[in-house]
């Protein structure tokens, strides 16, 4: 499924420079290039979703700062997709493909075999499912075999009845207790449910009870709700600065909620005075640009507001040209 996906995303290509919507680097490129693209377009688009196919690329550990690995990596390493681009009728490993789709923002990416057919229409996935259906096909008819062929002491199958063998069944003689037993199990599960029942319908009764009840809701009063006594704090909410914990229950003014996370909590905090910031910071302070503006955090993660922005950490270079002149 893989050689569909690499179609789709050398057509994409080829259709940007077709019609000119190509980057200079992408429309002639070169090793030196591409590695200025890859730049170029970290800086512009950094999303949570690609950072699986550049820690793979560029062999790079989860807390790395991909813009000094990438202006570090030999340009060498770029000349498979180089020549690819050149020759788009041979061959080139996955990893160049899929640094290609990143880097022309292609769509769907990354790979999952689930979104992409062969020729005749089949998915990966399709395929797979096919193959076990094939395979449980076999299996069934055994089961089923063993199953009914399994002996008892006395010589007959266990799945043969007695009219199969030519002889009659055996008829049982008596009274038998079983049916009182079933009665009271039956009697005992129904009066359970009923109890359970009404309990809910209490619970129900009371809350209901408890809202028009309210202190303050006759005289027009809004309280925020509370959570219940003893209940613990179980999410948080970034306050601009920080997060800050409370009850799952404790806004309605539709601020978003996260599950609580206690690193994030302790840990991560907007620094709103980047003149606090020394050079001991670099490495130790973390950063993103948000609206053309540099914000500035204690810890690393993904930005609170725009999630699907990672934190980088700060550079030499980052610090020089947005905090030094602040000292």
């Amino acid at each position: 499924m893989f050689a569909e996906y690499q179609k789709q995303v050398l057509d994409f290509y080829k259709r940007k420079w077709n019609s000119g919507d190509l980057s200079l680097n992408l429309m002639h490129p070169t090793s030196a290039k591409i590695k200025s693209e890859c730049l170029l377009v970290f800086e512009k688009r950094s999303k949570r979703k690609d950072e699986t196919m550049l820690r793979s690329f560029f062999s790079a550990d989860p807390t790395a700062d991909f813009r000094l690995i990438i202006k570090k990596f030999e340009t060498d390493k770029f000349k498979p997709l180089n020549n690819y681009l050149k020759n788009s009728t041979g061959k080139t490993e996955e990893k160049n493909i899929e640094l290609l789709a990143w880097l022309i923002d292609f769509e769907p990416r990354p790979f999952k075999p689930e979104n992409f057919v062969d020729e005749q229409g089949n998915s990966e996935q399709s395929e797979k499912k096919d193959s076990a259906d094939s395979e449980l096909s076999w299996i069934e008819p055994e089961v089923a075999e063993t199953e009914t062929t399994s002996e008892d002491p006395s010589g007959l199958t266990s799945g043969t009845s007695g009219d199969e063998m030519g002889q009659p069944e055996p008829t049982s003689i008596g009274p038998t207790d079983v049916a009182p037993e079933e009665d009271k199990k039956v009697s005992g599960n129904t009066v359970g449910r009923k109890m359970v029942l009404a309990g809910i319908l209490l619970v129900c009764i009371g809350g209901i009870a408890a809202f028009l009840l309210w202190p303050g809701r006759q005289a027009g009063e809004v309280s925020p709700p509370r959570a219940p006594l003893g209940s613990e704090e179980e999410c948080m909410y970034w306050t601009g600065d920080r997060y800050q914990a409370i009850a799952c229950s404790g806004k309605t003014d539709g601020t978003r909620l996260y599950a609580l996370d206690k690193d994030k909590l302790m840990h991560l905090q907007k620094i709103s005075r980047p003149d606090t910031i020394s050079r001991r910071g670099v490495g130790h302070v973390w950063y993103a640009k948000i609206d053309g503006k540099i914000e500035f955090y204690t810890s690393a993660g993904f930005h609170p507001v725009y999630t699907d922005i990672r934190l980088k950490p700060l550079t030499l270079y980052m610090y020089n040209k947005y905090i030094y002149h602040y000292q």
